[in-house]
């Protein structure tokens, strides 16, 4: 294989990894946070994760609005208050015609006694009868949403930044502890995120244009592969989208059979 086809390998990978089928804006917390407890940022809630369940409860078909309220209450005794809402809005845009997510029936296949809240959240989300549903960190709670909300919707959202002498990479870690939305830097450019800049994104400001002038303080460009927000050179960026949109023009393209030879 070549190096430009080692590269793009190498992005593509990354890029499935960090997807985790899983990691909006939403209208229907299960239950309603409350606001005397401490509330959980982005890596508490990634590193939550990995916290056994008892899958006892949910061997048995139940409402997923109540699936996820035993989640909430298993962690709730040991001390963690979590909340997660749905991305309504990307649901319609998948199936118009469909009621709300919270209604329908979800069970966990057999896994095994304790799995993690990741793995079972996995099974429950997948579940729901939606174009590629799944779940993200977003700032302080869980959503639930289909992939192409996952990441196009929270970029198109509005959000006031303000940055003072900060590096390019102190910029990304305040987004993603601010929105839960996690760029993957490419490691060949790393050092350009040292730039430091000052600026300001009022007046409703979406996250994407304020995320692409941050990233054009040094010299760098972001491409969206597999919901997974990948961040390099403006060169290498474009190289991509050609690639992403070339593989769409293919995947659209029809496909023809071969007869079978006559006898």
């Amino acid at each position: 294989m070549t190096k430009f086809g080692n590269s793009l390998s190498a992005v593509l990978l990354l890029a499935s990894l960090f997807a985790y089928q899983g990691y909006t804006y939403a209208d229907t917390p299960v239950v309603e946070r409350d606001l005397t407890k401490k509330v959980l940022g982005p890596r508490q809630l990634m590193d939550l994760l990995r916290e056994p369940i008892d899958s006892a409860e949910l061997t048995s078909s139940v409402a997923f609005s109540r699936a996820l309220s035993i989640l909430q209450d298993q962690l709730k005794g040991k001390g963690y208050e979590i909340s997660f809402v749905a991305d309504v809005a990307a649901f319609k845009d998948d199936q118009p015609d469909r009621p709300d997510p919270w209604a329908y029936d979800v069970k966990l296949p057999p896994l095994p006694k304790r799995p993690s809240l990741g793995q079972a959240l996995s099974q429950l989300v997948g579940q729901l009868p939606y174009t590629r549903p799944t779940f993200f960190i977003n700032k302080d709670h869980f959503e639930i949403t289909t992939m192409a909300g996952a990441t196009f919707h929270r970029l198109e959202r509005r959000l006031d930044l303000r940055f003072e002498n900060r590096t390019v990479h102190g910029a990304l870690e305040d987004l993603f502890n601010e929105t839960g939305l996690a760029v993957v830097l490419d490691a060949r450019v790393a050092y350009r995120a040292r730039t430091t800049f000052s600026a300001n994104f009022t007046n409703g400001a979406t996250i994407g244009s304020s995320l692409r002038v941050i990233l054009l303080m040094a010299d760098l460009d972001f491409v969206v592969l597999n919901q997974v927000i990948f961040a390099t050179t403006p060169r290498e960026a474009e190289r991509l989208r050609y690639l992403q949109n070339l593989v769409t023009k293919m995947d659209s393209s029809p496909t023809f059979q071969l007869a079978p030879a006559a006898e």
